[in-house]
């Protein structure tokens, strides 16, 4: 099933539809004042030798007739050769009984053009075709001999007075110049228009990045006043428990790890808030943990007292979108949290690679207590399904299930390249 075409498409479809049918009708405009024009030229060629001026046309004729259409065709190309397709139908009109008509029409487009070097001189060879070509018509004395006789009625027997040629060939001249100038303002009222329209988009993004900006400010103070002050008394005590357990190693190594854990989660606290509140910072993104971090991790984790067994495969970190990254350390950070909440003393079994033709896989299994393999339901939580959408928007995949051993299993698929524009 194909999809409509973009507004963008449609309107410039429309504009080419336009301009198609407006060519046709000044070809065809011109076609019509040329053979006006040979008629009447005909006619009083006809008249003057004493013969009927309704007889057939001389061979002359035919020819002035023939040019007469290769300028009304070339009218197709008067955009892209505007000034030589202007001088050839001024020229014509000089030296052949022919109407001026297309003359007109590439002047005016040369005005809309706004090229003064060319309008004035184009200007200039225009009128005097225009003002050739009415004083060739204005010399007949009828209505059969003369279009603009029939205009200016000067009364039979008697042609058009010089004067008002003038009049005429000004009056073309200044209505050709005027249509066109009005015709550019409008141009530019509505290119005016778009970049107004332009503008007001780029104002509205930037209030909106500036509303996205200040939420980020406000949550980050939200985070840092509600957990910054909980984990600084969790250190202090931690310290403190540490010091008064010298007589217990073992009490003393449990609070030594809880003291170091408080330390590092404030020090990822603050990257994590100055990603918040900067996000576009190159520096900012170089704190925060990555792929690479990932063995640490791991041993931090195994240091803390949890089970794991762990194999880690990077073959390389080339390429890799840092978004995609940073993603994958907190899919690696939330199943060890998961398990370690909800699998305690159970040892996990965490495999991660990384390969530019792969992607990164990770996965991670451990057994849970009271599982019941007839009935493997289960429901995700806010980590699990944080997670998901995190694999998500990446344009990632994972499964989460129970095998039939009672093993719960997570199975996490990272493309190598980031799957969604990012901030």
């Amino acid at each position: 099933m194909s999809l409509p075409p973009a507004p963008s498409v449609r309107s410039r479809r429309l504009r080419v539809t336009r301009a198609g049918a407006w060519t046709t009708v000044i070809v065809l405009c011109c076609i019509c004042s040329s053979a006006a024009a040979i008629g009447t030229a005909s006619s009083r060629q006809l008249v003057s030798v004493g013969q009927d001026p309704n007889g057939t046309a001389t061979d002359r004729a035919m020819l002035v007739w023939l040019v007469g259409i290769v300028i009304a065709i070339a009218m197709i190309w008067r955009h892209r050769w505007p000034l030589q397709i202007t001088v050839i139908s001024a020229v014509a009109p000089i030296l052949l009984p022919l109407d001026a008509l297309a003359a007109l029409v590439c002047l005016g487009g040369i005005v809309r053009r706004r090229d003064l070097k060319q309008s004035l001189p184009a200007g200039l060879l225009v009128a005097v075709a225009v003002w050739r070509s009415v004083w060739q018509d204005s010399r007949g004395t009828s209505d059969d001999t003369s279009f603009w006789h029939t205009i200016a009625s000067p009364g039979e027997g008697h042609a058009v007075r010089w004067w008002v040629v003038l009049i005429i060939t000004a009056v073309l001249i200044a209505v050709t110049v005027g249509i066109s100038a009005l015709l550019r303002s409008r141009h530019d009222l509505s290119m005016s228009r778009r970049q107004e329209e332009r503008a007001d988009q780029k104002a509205e993004a930037l209030s909106e990045t500036v509303a996205r900006q200040q939420e980020r400010e406000r949550l980050a103070r939200e985070v840092h006043d509600a957990l910054g002050h909980r984990l600084s008394l969790l250190s202090i005590h931690a310290g403190a428990l540490e010091v008064a357990a010298q007589d217990n190693p073992k009490l003393a190594q449990s609070a030594a790890v809880v003291r170091t854990g408080a330390q590092q989660s404030m020090e990822d606290l603050r990257s994590l808030l100055t990603v918040l509140r900067q996000p576009g910072e190159a520096d900012v993104a170089a704190a925060v943990p990555e792929l690479a971090d990932v063995p640490r991790l791991v041993d931090e984790t195994v240091a803390a007292g949890q089970s794991v067994v762990s194999s880690v495969v990077i073959s390389t970190l080339e390429g890799l979108d840092p978004l995609v990254s940073r993603s994958a350390y907190r899919v690696v950070q939330e199943l060890l949290t998961n398990a370690r909440k909800h699998a305690a003393g159970m040892p996990l079994r965490l495999q991660v690679t990384a390969n530019p033709s792969l992607g990164i896989d990770i996965s991670a299994g451990n057994l849970i207590r009271q599982a019941a393999p007839d009935a493997p339901r289960f429901n995700l939580g806010n980590g699990l399904t944080g997670l998901s959408e995190r694999v998500e928007q990446l344009g990632g995949q994972w499964r989460v299930w129970i095998d039939e051993s009672g093993a719960f299993r997570v199975a996490v698929l990272l493309p190598w390249t980031r799957g969604v524009d990012h901030d």
